[in-house]
């Protein structure tokens, strides 16, 4: 796990598998808008949840077949 802060405001956290793979990331920014991201095993997002700053929600999430 890494969590860190930036200077603008941003701050964010970041889950590994055991292979060094990010499977989860949460941001926040400096505008307000927040989102968490989950990943699959190959890096793809698979589903992404948020806010906008103006309140918005956001939440697409993606099927990828494998080929």
């Amino acid at each position: 796990m890494i969590a860190s802060t930036y200077a603008n405001g941003q701050a964010g956290v970041m889950w590994f598998d055991k292979k060094d793979g990010v499977r989860i990331a949460a941001v926040t920014y400096a505008d307000g808008t927040a989102s968490v991201q989950w990943l699959d095993k190959d890096g793809k997002q698979r589903i992404s949840a948020g806010i906008s700053a103006d309140g918005t929600v956001i939440l697409p999430t993606t099927d990828q077949k494998k080929p």
